[in-house]
């Protein structure tokens, strides 16, 4: 039996499969959805803020919930009318980190 040749079983599956060999862990988008047990999001939604926010706590442990809350703002409110520019973005963000100011106890301004 041949396997068919769609975006499926060339692309979606295979790279599944890469991230979950990296570690990631793989959730059925529709078991994650509205109406779903383990609702996480709505199919309106390209962020998962939950595991967003997770993530970030997790990686800047010293970052103050308000930091958390702009890291999370920055990324949802990218907009640019071309859609290649704005996918731009998102990647510096993510690959670069996003600045932002926070302050420490005694109030003196550092950037992140």
């Amino acid at each position: 039996m041949t396997k068919k040749l769609n975006e499926t079983t060339l692309t979606e599956q295979p790279s599944i499969e890469w991230f979950k060999q990296l570690g990631y862990e793989y959730k059925f988008g529709p078991d994650i959805s509205t109406g779903r047990v383990l609702v996480e999001r709505d199919f309106k939604d390209v962020i998962l803020e939950n595991r967003l926010r997770n993530a970030l706590r997790r990686l800047n442990p010293n970052l103050p919930e308000k930091g958390i809350d702009e890291v999370v703002y920055k990324l949802k409110h990218i907009e640019h009318p071309n859609s290649e520019i704005a996918n731009k973005e998102v990647w510096e963000l993510l690959t670069q980190g996003v600045k932002i100011k926070v302050r420490d106890e005694k109030r003196d301004k550092r950037r992140n």
